[in-house]
Order: structure tokens, then C-alpha cells, then sequence
């Protein structure tokens, strides 16, 4: 494991001032005994460069502005308090439609299956980066998702724009995006 890649969590209620406080503690704590460690083999915890996120629902709560850690005399505040899964999507959306609109550029791939495998290459594999996150979307930026696997499906069978997909996805095996998030993330579960 590297140093650099040490990453902490720590569940706590936002609206629980009291708890925010024992959580600030132990955090801090924590930090204090890494940077023992570090010293005693002669390592250095660079505290600028440590981050802090902060992550809850806007649907419950609202975390605080003013949460802040302090480490080695250096305050740490969260680096974002708006973060957003449709900025996500809309990066894959853009990667996976350049990578489209070249694979239909190409004239001289010899068989389907060359083309399913430069898709798979290309857009399965965008839709597949790290899914489980994708676990609980909005109908919203799933149906996006899946206008991305549409038309990966009529670049590799050739069909119109209006054509159902429903069976081609199924003469290729591939499942729905919102059905290969769910099943990736059961299976890394389980």
C-alpha cells in the first residue's frame, strides 16, 4: 500500500453537533498516530497535501460549511461541497459518443464480432468503469446511459435510430445499463 493512497471513513449524523465533535476527535486522533508512526519511521504525513470530503444525501441533511480538521497546525476544510453524479455522466456521455462517432468511421473491420469487440473496448468499458457508484441514479442520468449503449448497439447491428433495442440486446447478450450496474455490484458484493 502507498502512503499517498491511505484513504479514512468515518459515518457520522450531520445534524448531530455532538457527534460531529467525537468524530472530529477521533479523526484527528487518528491523523496524530499516523504521523507518530511516520516519524518513528522516518516518514514525513504531509498535511497539505490530505483532503477532506464530506458526503450526505441533500435529501436528509445538509452537511455543514464549517467542517474542518486540524492537523500538524494546518486546518483542512472539504475540497467540494457540490458534488455531482450528472457531471459523471455527462464525461462518460462525451467519451463514449467521440469514441461512437469514430468506430463508425471505420470501414475496414472485417467481422461483427471485431466490431463488438472495438465497442467493448471503447464505450462497454465507459459504461463499466466503476458502476457501482452509478447504483441509485435518477431515472434521468440512467436513461443518458443508456442512449449510450443504443446506439453502441446500432453502430454494431446496423439499425436506425427508432428501432427497438429491447432484442438486439438480447441476441448479444448484453445486459440493460441499469441491469449491468446492479449486477456488477452484486457481483463484487458477493
Amino acid at each position: 500500500m502507498y502512503a499517498d493512497d491511505t484513504q479514512l471513513y468515518v459515518w457520522y449524523d450531520v445534524t448531530d453537533m455532538e457527534q460531529r465533535q467525537e468524530v472530529t476527535e477521533r479523526l484527528e486522533n487518528c491523523f496524530n498516530g499516523i504521523e507518530s508512526w511516520m516519524v518513528t519511521n522516518k516518514l514525513i504525513l504531509t498535511s497539505n497535501k490530505t483532503e477532506l470530503l464530506v458526503l450526505a444525501s441533500s435529501y436528509f441533511s445538509k452537511p455543514s460549511d464549517d467542517f474542518q480538521l486540524q492537523i500538524d497546525n494546518n486546518w483542512i476544510s472539504p475540497r467540494d461541497q457540490h458534488l455531482s453524479m450528472e457531471i459523471h455522466v455527462t464525461g462518460v456521455s462525451n467519451a463514449s459518443y467521440f469514441h461512437i462517432r469514430n468506430i463508425r468511421t471505420f470501414k475496414s473491420i472485417p467481422t461483427i464480432d471485431a466490431l463488438i469487440y472495438v465497442v467493448h473496448a471503447f464505450i462497454t468499458s465507459q459504461l463499466d468503469y466503476c458502476n457501482s457508484l452509478r447504483l441509485g441514479l435518477s431515472d434521468k442520468l440512467n436513461q443518458r446511459l443508456q442512449w449510450i449503449q443504443n446506439t453502441a448497439v446500432s453502430v454494431v447491428k446496423g439499425c436506425r435510430k427508432y428501432d427497438h433495442i429491447t432484442l438486439i440486446l438480447k441476441e448479444l447478450h448484453w445486459l440493460p445499463v441499469i441491469k449491468q450496474i446492479q449486477f456488477m455490484t452484486l457481483m463484487i458484493t458477493y
